[in-house]
């Protein structure tokens, strides 16, 4: 009976250190496994470079094609209009005749005055026809010079400290490809409270050779200010903890979460003024979630083999 009882103790020990065994030498294989997994897949990463640029805030405006002389005739006493001698569209000089005004006073009788131009141009308005009365100070021609054009835009009040005299522009009309070099004459120092705009008015930077504008024509003017040096990368690549801002980047081979200061938004891109520098390698995404700290493998570029950075955690 002792010798039964002592083969069951020895068959149920050798069972049980049997099992034992097969599961330590099982979670050693599966803890291999497991770990070599980990340290073959590393999160891939696609990065660019923090670059150093120049950097610039681009406004828009509508902008009106104008004369910039533009003189109004008017009666300078009482009478009808007798003849109009410059018809619309005739060019003219300086005191050239343009119409004629005749007194119709019935106690005296006085000679027919004759209205002069005050400068070259083209008579592009006619306010009377023969036979109209008029009386002194009404307007009767518009006279402007084609030759000398103007451009006039409204800036509001928030870029009115970006415009200066000087500045350069670029005038763009409807329908056309063609791009005309301006440069800003002078802007008002006031806001219009009713529009909150202030005027502004830009000349042809090169008048020689240019084909002008047709009067009239309302087109787009196009300015570049706040002109720096500075680095401005893809909002995608902006990671937020609560609302503080990060950039994920990568040392050594390894993800780094960056605190940054954003600056001004524009066209899916925003302005880092402080917390990266020129050359810094930038993690725009990823093909997992990367944690800070963690290996990563940085997916070349297009036409490069692939490459693991050196230095492994």
């Amino acid at each position: 009976m002792m010798r039964f009882k002592c083969l069951s103790r020895f068959f149920v020990t050798s069972a049980v250190t049997s099992a034992v065994t097969s599961a330590v030498l099982l979670g050693g294989l599966f803890f291999g496994f497991t770990t070599q997994a980990a340290v073959e897949k590393k999160p891939v990463v696609f990065t660019t470079k923090a670059q150093l640029s120049e950097l610039a805030e681009n406004l828009a405006y509508p902008a009106r094609v104008e004369p910039r002389i533009r003189a109004s005739v008017v009666a300078e006493t009482d009478g009808v209009v007798s003849k109009i001698i410059a018809p619309l569209g005739s060019s003219v000089r300086a005191k050239a005749p343009l119409l004629v005004i005749r007194n119709t006073d019935p106690v005296y009788n006085f000679a027919p005055m004759s209205v002069s131009s005050t400068v070259d141009g083209v008579v592009s308005k006619v306010e009377v026809t023969e036979g109209s009365r008029v009386q002194r100070g009404d307007k009767l021609l518009l006279v402007t010079d084609p030759e000398q054009v103007r451009v006039a835009v409204e800036v509001t009040s928030l870029d009115v400290g970006f415009i200066k005299t000087g500045l350069s522009a670029e005038l763009r009309l409807p329908g056309s490809d063609r791009v005309l070099a301006l440069k800003v004459k002078g802007i008002s120092p006031f806001v219009d409270p009713a529009t909150g705009t202030a005027s502004c008015e830009l000349e042809l930077a090169n008048k020689k050779g240019n084909v002008l504008p047709p009067l009239g024509v309302i087109g787009r003017v196009y300015f570049r200010v706040n002109i720096r040096k500075g680095i401005s990368i893809s909002d995608s690549a902006i990671t937020y903890r609560g609302k503080d801002p990060y950039v994920r980047t990568v040392v050594e081979g390894k993800a780094k979460l960056v605190p940054v200061v954003l600056g001004r938004k524009e066209a899916g891109f925003v302005e880092i003024t402080k917390g990266l520098k020129d050359g810094d390698q930038i993690i725009e995404r990823s093909s997992a979630f990367v944690a800070d700290g963690e290996a990563v493998e940085v997916q070349a570029k297009e036409g490069e083999a692939s490459k693991t950075n050196p230095g492994k955690g």
